[in-house]
């Protein structure tokens, strides 16, 4: 469902700067040694490995290409022997490494030469891209606690071997900067739906575990799974143009907009029932929300209801319509509260209500006025979140406005914006725009811009795999966010 369900990257996708920088410091010590210069190493017939020093005192320790400067001062060899494993067992993400295993590309139990190695290098994190350097010796490596040499060397006499051992490849645990075991926070993967033009738009998690999702345009439903493998299903009727989606009672619920109706389907995306819900042609069922009741609940921006559908018993497909307090106030999203009670943002009213299941309202004042309330969602606690225009607001469900956080300069939302509260204990939200964007609970927005050009997200869920799942409208596919 959309209401309640600096950029950034993989640095595990990032260009390896010690790629480039090792291409060409081999050009530049090739033309070195076609003048008869060395790179603070006199390169001679007479080198000797672990004998001739690295350069003169003051002078950046260089050697020729394929030798290491230690912390002698020496110039020796690196040697690629070790126990340690080309890439590792490890403890961290990705199973210790982007190519679990424990042996080496050579067999020995130390390196070539030299018994430690510098420390620093150019990138940190604990993991390290080798637990035992480059051919043994401490627990550092190529990206290791200090580097990229790290605290062991890089021709070190220990057990290491070539590549990964503890952590992974950069970071802590994980394949990039910021996981245990997972891509970076943020990190965005884009599925094509199968219709063109679809423009999928609200999107929840079905009773089988999938992602199920709605695509106005092309009158289907959409069941995604957490590989990405995506079906479609037509609707009962063609021009349905659904564009919210909830799970409830074993069943997906859905809005067909233009007939004023709910559609009800299994999971194997077998159309079972239309319910019409509205009196009127210029009603405009647009969100739905799964009640504590078991009911689903949807709102009615024209004509200004809250509106409750049976699904079970024998009142089965019948609904009651329970008007909203004040006039052209325009309910927006609605959602289920850590309360028992459902919460509704008003669009034009200003207002975040209350509504308990028999329908008892109590309506609460933001701060801003003219916000234009959208989205909303709860933490599961105490605590609701929604969208206004250029913030985001925080209530409790004593209805006390708590915290309104502006959006970063540049950045607005309006209302087909979607927000959640995130496996990692923060909310994330949608703008109907290329971004994706999390907020900490003290306020701290954090963006990561959706890939591809005139992207728009709208819906937004959380999966069943702990990632957060979103609709992107404009060019139709399905994403996935790393959290």
């Amino acid at each position: 469902m959309r209401g309640a369900s600096g950029p950034g990257g993989s640095f595990g996708n990032r260009e390896p700067r010690f790629g480039r920088d090792t291409w060409r410091r081999s050009t530049l010590v090739l033309a070195a040694l076609a003048f008869g210069i060395g790179f603070g190493c006199s390169y001679d017939p007479h080198f000797e490995s672990g004998v001739t020093r690295c350069a003169p005192t003051g002078v950046t320790k260089r050697c020729p290409d394929g030798y290491f400067c230690n912390d002698a001062n020496l110039c020796v060899i690196s040697a690629v022997s070790g126990v340690g494993g080309a890439s590792g067992a490890g403890t961290g993400g990705g199973g210790g490494g982007q190519m679990p295993g424990t042996g080496g590309e050579g067999t020995g139990t130390g390196g070539h030469a030299g018994s430690g190695g510098g420390q620093g290098g150019m990138s940190g994190g604990t993991g390290g891209k080798a637990s035992g350097g480059m051919s043994g010796g401490g627990t550092g490596g190529v990206a290791g606690a200090g580097g990229i040499v790290g605290t062991g060397g890089k021709a070190g006499s220990g057990a290491g071997g070539m590549a990964p051992g503890l952590g992974g490849a950069p970071g802590a645990g994980g394949m990039a900067a910021g996981g245990a075991g997972g891509l970076a926070t943020g990190t965005i993967v884009m599925f094509k739906t199968p219709s063109a033009g679809s423009h999928p738009d609200g999107i929840t998690v079905g009773p089988d575990n999938n992602l199920w999702f709605v695509e106005a345009s092309a009158s289907k439903i959409g069941r995604a799974t957490t590989a990405g493998i995506i079906t479609e299903f037509a609707t009962t009727t063609g021009s349905a143009a659904p564009t919210d989606i909830v799970s409830q009672g074993g069943f997906l619920w859905f809005t067909e907009t233009s007939l004023n109706k709910i559609g009800k389907c299994d999971t194997n995306g077998t159309m079972l029932a239309e319910f019409p819900i509205m009196l009127g042609t210029s009603s405009t069922t647009v969100w739905l929300a799964a009640g504590p009741d078991g009911n689903v609940w949807y709102t009615d921006g024209v004509n200004n209801n809250i509106g409750k559908l049976i699904v079970a018993g024998t009142s089965a497909g019948s609904s009651t319509l329970f008007p909203t307090q004040g006039m052209g106030v325009s309910p927006d999203h609605i959602v289920a509260g850590p309360d028992g009670n459902l919460w509704y943002t008003e669009f034009i009213g200003n207002q975040v209500t209350k509504i308990t299941t028999q329908g008892v309202m109590t309506r609460n004042t933001i701060g801003t006025s003219s916000a234009f309330l959208a989205a909303i969602t709860s933490d599961g606690k105490s605590e609701l979140a929604f969208l206004e225009i250029g913030k985001v607001g925080l209530m409790t469900t004593g209805g006390q406005v708590t915290a309104e956080y502006p959006l970063p300069n540049g950045v607005t939302n309006n209302e087909v914006g979607a927000i959640v509260f995130g496996p990692d204990g923060n909310f994330w939200f949608t703008n109907g725009a290329a971004l994706i964007m999390r907020m900490t609970p003290t306020g701290t927005i954090t963006r990561y811009t959706v890939p591809g050009t005139n992207q728009r997200a709208t819906g937004l869920t959380v999966g069943p795999d702990g990632n957060l799942w979103f609709c992107e409208n404009s060019q139709g596919f399905i994403g996935r966010v790393s959290p």
